[in-house]
């Protein structure tokens, strides 16, 4: 398999509840929304090596492994972002990027909240799949 363009987290805490970023208005790409961490693959990168990148710039966190993707997003062929379910660890101390802040959800509040697309595709993927790898093809 190909590797995906995007490495995301699906994250939950001890309580279950959904960790989530807010992005500022100034983000780049989904401003003032709320999006899974992780981020864009580097050339060379695998998608776990991106996500581990990621979570350690975005949280000062760095999961000691990276399970394989519970969530595919595809355009036809084309594969956007693998989504991986992790958990946090207790009593870590999260640590984000000036202007962005995390956010701890409760599963069933998140059709009422500011998601961006791709992740509100991804999180009900996975929420919904008892499981099982999903894959959303976003071509519709």
């Amino acid at each position: 398999m190909t590797e995906p363009d995007y490495a995301c987290a699906l994250l939950r805490d001890g309580r279950g509840q959904v960790l989530l970023q807010l992005r500022p208005a100034s983000a780049r790409f989904a401003s003032n929304q709320l999006t899974c961490f992780g981020g864009k693959r580097e050339v060379g990168e695998t998608a776990g090596e991106c996500l581990g990148r990621e979570l350690h710039e975005e949280l000062g966190w760095r999961p000691p492994t990276i399970p394989p993707a519970s969530v595919f997003l595809r355009r036809g062929p084309h594969l956007i972002a693998s989504f991986h379910q992790l958990q946090l660890p207790p009593a870590l101390t999260l640590v984000t990027e000036p202007g962005f802040i995390a956010l701890a959800v409760p599963p069933g509040c998140l059709a009422a909240l500011p998601l961006s697309g791709w992740h509100l595709q991804a999180l009900n993927a996975w929420l919904h799949s008892a499981g099982q790898v999903s894959t959303v093809d976003l071509s519709d």
